[in-house]
């Protein structure tokens, strides 16, 4: 089998030239049909491995999820605790207000949202 390019259409087909000069062309088809043929037997011999990666990375995202929600759940819990300090505090000395250790509630969430 030979390749032959087409100068003008950049189009290719697959020739079977026989070895004696002179004699007709035994075999002649267009490149796209075996490119297009090609192409189906590899993604479908790739398909059950992309598969198993699309999961692969499905699981990895949860993962990611899991743990992203497992650290920000830790930190509300000491945001909280941290309130519950400041909230003591404010009951053991009056002359510190209720927005004093609410509004410092609110500061330690938004500062651990943007570390």
């Amino acid at each position: 089998m030979r390749v032959l390019y087409n100068n003008r259409s950049g189009h290719l087909r697959y020739c079977c030239v026989r070895p004696q000069a002179g004699l007709p062309v035994c075999q002649d088809f267009a490149g796209r049909l075996l490119e297009r043929g090609v192409e189906a037997l590899v993604l479908e011999a790739l398909q059950p491995v992309g598969m198993e990666a699309m999961i692969e990375a499905a699981a990895d995202h949860a993962r990611a999820c899991e743990a992203e929600r497992a650290h920000w759940q830790q930190r509300v819990e000491r945001a909280r605790y941290e309130v519950e300090q400041r909230a003591e505090g404010c009951a053991q000395d009056p002359s510190r207000s209720a927005l004093d250790w609410g509004s410092s509630a609110v500061l330690i969430l938004i500062d651990d949202f943007l570390r």
